[in-house]
């Protein structure tokens, strides 16, 4: 009994931190749907597959400035990138999970220096 407590708590500090991070990227209702393929994420119980979405999502908040509110780096997630085929991080993260790794990967590249 006491691990499902622990996981519900975990679970919901993972929504919680999601919902912080969609406020600090300033994204759109259209923009959490595609990034968490998902368009019901006020559910109280995500699917697996949308937790693991906000994980690794947050996974590339971690790999950004502190104030990743910034004006450089909210510009950084909406501007197309050479790097990413031309398209822009939030809409690369809206593919598999492999290509939200690859963001977070690119962005401790540039911003972790």
């Amino acid at each position: 009994m006491t691990g499902r407590l622990e996981e519900l708590h975990e679970l919901r500090t993972v929504r919680s931190d999601w919902q912080a991070l969609s406020s600090r990227w300033a994204l759109t209702e259209g923009e959490r749907v595609a990034l968490l393929q998902d368009a019901s994420e006020e559910r109280p119980f995500p699917a697996a597959a949308t937790e693991k979405r906000m994980r690794l999502i947050l996974a590339v908040d971690r790999s950004l400035p502190i104030a990743s509110h910034d004006r450089e780096v909210l510009t950084w997630l909406r501007r197309p990138a050479s790097l990413l085929g031309a398209r822009t991080p939030l809409d690369v993260m809206a593919g598999a999970p492999c290509e939200i790794r690859a963001v977070r990967d690119l962005a401790e590249r540039i911003f972790r220096q």
